[in-house]
């Protein structure tokens, strides 16, 4: 990252700024007080992200994928559940192979899937700062990169097993190479750009696409360089796009079903389906799978009861600096104007991620929110910055006192879902804002400045702590105190996890059972390879009883153990033809059946 300071600018291109101010504390200078600001913002980061690691801090389900893919180069590529690549989960596998090479480095456990998980968060909070700062200042890009670090929902995937840390950090990463690009209308970094976002698609698939009308949208509008070049560049960077998310999706495409695990959340076996069906159109209109959000879709579900406390404290603010942005008094900007490119960019990823993450309907987690906090931390960073330079203007100095007074108001209505949690937060912070409020009014000056952070951050400085110190194990994990009916990983009895491994080596699944949640927690218990019938849901009509039935008769799975998933279609026909034909033991309050001894 360059740190060296930009050509002098005249009064009239600093009032156009996005800083609006000739300060030059504020300017986009490579000064030695922003780089320690840097390294100690990245710190603190480091230290909130790796903070009290455990092994009840982890998904079961993808801690089995990692587990299967440090056993098995198969079950690794593929992205499959268990080591002999039975079936895949529905989720693409690029995170797998950062935790998986990890995994094969330093032995299967805990602090080698989160370890990386983490670093990505340092990394991506590193690229927010070093993005925001090329068309702002360093002190928006520290603003922007602290906003992001205590984002709850940051807080949690970057100390979590999902594959949604990789996914916000190569995002950022290609905001970066687009910003880059514009500079000097590089193709080059418009390649990567494609690059970083198609890898992307390889994380999340289409959730990746989220960011990309406005990607695409500021490049064509701002760049410098001619219509017919720009249109050159978005061409040739969704090129790059399609060829670095494509590859794996044809190689899955074109090899034998035979010879690799079965699609997961699919019906007909197919890569394509899973991609534009499960993840693609049918995920946006909710019929991808069960009904399960936490919360009802509309205009203000990101600051609701359920979402405001994961991204929502500062959502508001964010709207409001965004207007100013765009609306304070300016003189005629020109097209590259880094103002109008800081709107474009940052306006349409927080427009866009918003609309759709708030009308999203059907099986909505809460971490799915963390693809918005860097263009809510980067607006608020920008905005924020613009306003506080300004704040001699009335419009600028109310719109800080705006920004101030509804997030007090957020972090209010949040704070109040769980009272008994720290009740003295909410009546100090009442007050607090209640002085910051009027120090903006009267007198806006460093004190106030203090206070304004200090009452922004303090709802997500404390729900971030409360998440990286008592995290529970979940599939469906939300950041701070409150549970909104995520389902925990339960410990196994001693005598059923001894029962189950007995002679595992012997068979090549030691044990069968419905739903993939409930394969991987005896998958983890054992430590060898657990078929999944019906996928994770239960649904996926894999395998056929027939193929089942050749299974139990070759010995090739010793126990099925049946769980309160028995699923639909071809897994209830398996799960009636096993306690039809086998004799029923209860062990440690679980039902389990010896496949290798009939009645």
């Amino acid at each position: 990252m360059s740190v060296a300071p930009p050509p002098t600018a005249s009064a009239a291109d600093s009032a156009s700024s996005p800083t609006g101010s000739n300060d030059t504390a504020s300017r986009p200078t490579g000064s030695r007080r922003s780089r320690w600001l840097l390294f100690v913002l990245l710190g603190l980061t480091a230290v909130l992200y790796s903070w009290h690691f455990g092994s009840d801090q982890a998904s079961s389900y993808y801690a089995s994928w990692v587990q299967a893919s440090a056993q098995s180069w198969k079950a690794f590529f593929f992205g499959a559940t268990d080591q002999t690549a039975f079936i895949t989960t529905d989720t693409p596998p690029a995170p797998l192979w950062v935790m998986g090479i990890s995994a094969r480095i330093f032995g299967f456990n805990t602090w080698s899937m989160l370890v990386p998980q983490a670093i990505e968060g340092v990394a991506t909070v590193w690229l927010l700062c070093a993005t925001v700062r090329r068309w702002a200042s360093p002190a928006a890009g520290l603003v922007a990169g602290g906003v992001l670090a205590v984002t709850p929902v940051a807080a949690l995937i970057f100390r979590y097993n999902r594959p949604d840390a990789l996914l916000v950090l190569l995002l950022v990463a290609a905001a970066y190479c687009v910003v880059r690009a514009m500079e000097r209308a590089s193709a080059q970094w418009m390649l990567a750009a494609g690059s970083c976002l198609g890898f992307a698609f390889l994380t999340k698939f289409v959730q990746a696409f989220l960011v990309l009308p406005a990607f695409v949208l500021v490049y064509l509008v701002a760049a410098p360089a001619s219509l017919r070049r720009r249109i050159g560049h978005v061409l040739l960077a969704g090129g790059a796009m399609a060829v670095s998310a494509g590859w794996w999706i044809a190689i899955v495409a074109v090899w034998p079903a035979g010879s690799r695990p079965y699609i997961g959340e699919t019906q007909h076996n197919s890569i394509l389906e899973l991609v534009f069906g499960s993840n693609g159109i049918n995920r946006v209109s909710g019929s991808a799978a069960p009904a399960g959000a936490p919360d009802s879709p509309g205009p203000f579900r990101l600051t609701d009861s359920v979402l405001g406390g994961q991204v929502g404290w500062l959502v508001p603010a964010a709207v409001l600096l965004l207007s100013a942005l765009i609306w304070l008094p300016k003189p005629r900007l020109p097209r590259s104007d880094p103002r109008r490119k800081s709107v474009l960019l940052w306006g349409a990823w927080l427009a866009v991620t918003g609309i759709v993450l708030s009308f999203m309907p059907g099986h909505f987690l809460a971490v799915y929110t963390a693809e918005l906090a860097p263009a809510v931390a980067a607006v608020v960073g920008v905005g924020g910055v613009l306003c506080w330079n300004r704040r001699g203007e009335l419009k600028a100095r109310w719109i800080l006192v705006g920004a101030v007074f509804t997030t007090v108001a957020e972090a209010l209505f949040v704070l109040g879902q769980t009272p008994e949690w720290l009740p003295l937060l909410r009546p100090t912070l009442l007050v607090a804002g209640l002085i910051t409020v009027a120090a903006m009014v009267y007198k806006p000056g460093r004190f106030a400045a203090a206070a304004a952070i200090v009452v922004g951050l303090t709802g997500p400085v404390a729900y971030s702590i409360c998440t990286v110190s008592a995290l529970p194990a979940s599939e469906e994990p939300t950041a701070g105190p409150v549970d909104h009916g995520a389902v925990s990983s339960e410990g196994l009895g001693a005598h059923l996890v001894t029962v189950l491994s007995t002679n595992s080596s012997a068979y090549s699944w030691a044990v069968a059972t419905v739903s993939g949640q409930a394969a991987a927690r005896y998958q983890l218990a054992i430590n060898a390879p657990v078929m999944t019938i019906g996928g994770y849901f239960g649904t996926d009509p894999v395998p056929a009883p027939p193929d089942f039935q050749r299974f139990t008769r070759a010995h090739r799975i010793h126990f099925f153990v049946a769980g309160e998933a028995r699923g639909t279609g071809y897994s209830t026909q398996i799960t009636d033809w096993v306690t039809r034909t086998f004799t029923e033991t209860e062990i440690d309050g679980v039902r389990v059946y010896d496949l290798t001894r009939p009645r």
